[in-house]
């Protein structure tokens, strides 16, 4: 009996629909990118989050790689230029450069973390076409992986994760001390793939309902929340059981384009001044400035040294407060984003330089590559040098793990703190640069994760805000509004913590790399076969 065969017709009208994209499978991933730009801060409609896929997983059904990988292009130029519109601002009012070339530049970036949505939809694609895998696993394991890729390739720049818009719902996000943010990308992503199944049955209203998928995602989300439950309730009894000790964080909203000026040095110096000193009928036992906070070099400025360590002195409290610094290292003078701590004596006893760097606002990364790139934000000093140290400075209060800026969005960073014996977290920046865009909120909601990976105290002060006392389950205890001149007085629980994730990492994520990387051996192994054979 022959094997009966399709005609050639119905193959090249196949092979046409599966290279075809058609203006609804366009219009389906810009949707899907918009929804998941909405369910980020500002905005933060959350909820989004757990749909935003399933338009894009509907655009590329039964699509070929390449034209899956241009539709999920698509749908990531639309989420990410939604999620990262601000840096047009500090490029433009602060960089010195139009704003033509300040959109151009965000494009480029958002063009690159795009790139990932590109293969996201390929490999979902590929590994249906060529292994039937259902989408309910390749697209969980494959966002969760790139997501992981993301946090460290080239530099790293893991801001916008899928995982970050939940932070509004705490219960879900006690995970994070296990599995990182990248256990709650999977889980969202998995829940959106059964969700798209679910439509799919329905509107096909043939084949099987997806009951197994249904139901594993089902399960995977109510144990985020039975750990959940459990995980604050273990938490406040900790809280419960440790002694308060009160902080004081100083937010003096100063003017980005007053900050550096030197004719507003005076005026600076009194602000910090009359705040800190307003501070001390708390009795706090630190109190902390943000990032830059003395637009000098305080380490040899003539007038301005001692007026800061005498204030130390008179508020009879050790202060923290973040400074341009400079060393001179074999006759080649190196300048550092530093923070220092002084006691309450004003003598300096502890200091950390920033290591994770701002790329092409900091330093330019591969210079011989980018020689034509001078860096897009102007600062106090030239090109700022990497620190070096990651030991917690010693306090009255415990070892202090100290996150200037852009750290704050490094796991990493928090972890080797934790796991080097900090008893408390404290990030210093300075969020003026992006104006009343949606950067402070997106910064601020993924400098808390820190606090619940590691289960520390998290104290953030912020030079035009968000400043805030957040505790080991990601609850902000206070917070203060942007763009206000706020003295935040809280209570913190300094207490050394290890955790799964502060003593093991990423494990989670790097298991979810071997499982992506299986299909490519198992594709490569048969080739190798093959070429045995013949």
């Amino acid at each position: 009996m022959k094997k009966k065969t399709k005609p050639v017709s119905a193959v090249n009208d196949l092979s046409a629909k599966r290279t075809r994209i058609k203006f609804r499978d366009v219009t389906l991933s810009v949707i899907g990118g918009f929804l998941m730009a909405l369910s980020f801060p500002k905005a933060g409609f959350f909820v989004l989050a757990w749909i935003c896929l399933i338009p894009l997983l509907a655009a590329i059904r039964n699509k070929a790689p390449a034209p899956a990988s241009l539709l999920g292009l698509a749908f990531g130029l639309t989420a990410y230029t939604g999620i990262f519109y601000w840096t047009v601002f500090p490029v433009s009012v602060y960089g010195g450069i139009s704003t033509v070339l300040a959109v151009v530049f965000m494009l480029l970036l958002v063009s690159y973390i795009s790139v990932y949505l590109a293969l996201f939809s390929a490999f979902v694609a590929w590994t249906r076409e060529r292994f039937g895998l259902s989408v309910f696993v390749s697209a969980p394991v494959s966002f969760a992986f790139l997501e992981y890729l993301r946090s460290f390739f080239i530099t790293g720049f893991p801001w916008g994760l899928i995982g970050h818009t939940q932070l509004p719902w705490l219960t879900l996000m006690q995970v994070l001390d296990i599995t990182g943010v990248y256990g709650v990308s999977f889980v969202l992503v998995a829940v959106n793939a059964a969700l798209f199944l679910i439509i799919e049955r329905l509107v096909k209203r043939s084949g099987r309902f997806p009951l197994a998928e249904t139901a594993v995602s089902s399960l995977l989300v109510i144990l985020l929340i039975i750990y959940g439950i459990f995980a604050i309730d273990r938490e406040r009894l900790i809280m419960r059981a440790g002694t308060p000790v009160p902080v004081a964080l100083i937010q003096p909203n100063i003017r980005q384009d007053l900050k550096w000026n030197p004719a507003f040095q005076e005026e600076t110096m009194v602000i910090y001044e009359d705040m800190t000193l307003a501070s001390i009928s708390h009795k706090p036992r630190i109190i902390v400035w943000p990032e830059t906070a003395t637009p000098f070099f305080f380490q040899d400025h003539p007038f301005f040294r001692p007026r800061v360590e005498e204030l130390a002195r008179r508020a009879g409290t050790p202060l923290l407060f973040g400074t341009p610094a400079f060393e001179d290292e074999g006759g080649t003078i190196k300048y550092y984003n530093r923070a220092y701590l002084l006691s309450q004596t004003g003598r300096i006893i502890g200091r950390y330089d920033k290591i994770h760097l701002v790329p092409f606002v900091e330093y330019v990364p591969l210079r011989s590559l980018f020689f034509f790139v001078d860096k897009l934000a102007n600062g106090a000093a030239g090109d700022f040098s990497m620190g070096t140290t990651t030991a917690p400075i010693p306090t009255d209060i415990g070892p202090v793990g100290t996150l200037i800026c852009y750290e704050a969005i490094f796991p990493e960073s928090a972890r080797i703190f934790a796991k080097n014996g900090a008893a408390l977290l404290v990030n210093i920046t300075n969020d003026a640069w992006f104006g009343t865009t949606s950067a402070p909120y997106q910064h601020f909601s993924i400098a808390s994760m820190r606090a619940i990976e590691t289960r520390l105290f998290l104290i953030r002060a912020a030079n035009t805000g968000i400043s805030a006392v957040v505790d080991p389950t990601g609850n902000d205890e206070i917070r203060t509004t942007i763009f206000t001149r706020t003295v935040a007085l809280g209570d913190v629980i300094p207490k050394p913590r290890i955790t799964f994730y502060t003593r093991f990492g990423d494990v989670f994520a790097q298991l979810i790399t071997l499982i992506f990387l299986s299909p490519f051996i198992i594709h490569g192994y048969s080739i190798l076969i093959r070429k045995k054979r013949r």
